[in-house]
């Protein structure tokens, strides 16, 4: 598990990415091909959730509701699309979004630091 306390000024405008597979320019990495982008928005806002060539999109609201086409999701909800990309994502008032995205087509990783057989992935 990692943490990391966001700096000052470091949240822009759209969706900023949190963590990454190495090589990816993230404060936080992965040993597995995940991403992770956080958003904050403003009511009246819309945001295309992020799209990495191979990797399912998800999308959770961490806070506030938003519009998802003519639907309603609220604080807690997570939508998810692995063929074709997720509408647009609307703030209803002001919102913070996590969108993590996944491959899906990535062997499940069973030997980990937890079970003492990691391999140094």
């Amino acid at each position: 598990m990692a943490f990391w306390d966001r700096p000052d000024g470091l949240a822009g405008p759209g969706w900023q990415v949190v963590a990454g597979p190495k090589g990816i320019e993230a404060p936080l990495a992965f040993r597995q091909r995940v991403m992770v982008y956080d958003a904050r928005t403003s009511a009246g806002e819309e945001l295309a959730p992020p799209v990495v060539a191979g990797m399912a999109q998800w999308a959770y609201i961490m806070d506030g509701p938003i519009r998802v086409g003519g639907q309603h999701a609220q604080e807690g909800d997570a939508l998810s699309e692995a063929d074709a990309p997720m509408p647009t994502l609307g703030a209803t008032r002001d919102t913070t979004l996590v969108a993590p995205l996944l491959d899906p087509t990535a062997p499940a990783l069973r030997a980990a630091t937890i079970s003492g057989q990691w391999d140094g992935l």
